[in-house]
């Protein structure tokens, strides 16, 4: 979901923990993000990333997760305008 910048995702992994999470705005550069907790130390994470209008282009972000065993899964979520960004 994203509201004004706002985007709020889970990542889970039953059978790891998770180590390690990324968001991409634009497709091509990666953010690293933390979670609400500040520590990777769970299977499941939630994360509320801001996300600079500015950097947003197009209408999907990108959401990528990483488990201590390297397997990595990467999902995007449609979103709408982002309040401040204009479309030419």
């Amino acid at each position: 979901a994203l509201l004004k910048g706002l985007i709020t995702v889970s990542g889970n992994d039953a059978a790891s923990v998770l180590k390690e999470a990324a968001v991409s705005a634009d497709g091509g550069h990666w953010m690293e993000i933390a979670p609400l907790d500040r520590v990777f130390d769970q299977g499941a994470e939630s994360f509320d990333v801001t996300l600079p209008a500015g950097l947003v282009k197009g209408d999907r972000v990108l959401v990528r997760v990483t488990d201590e065993s390297e397997n990595e899964q990467t999902a995007s979520a449609a979103i709408g305008p982002v309040s401040g960004s204009a479309k030419k």
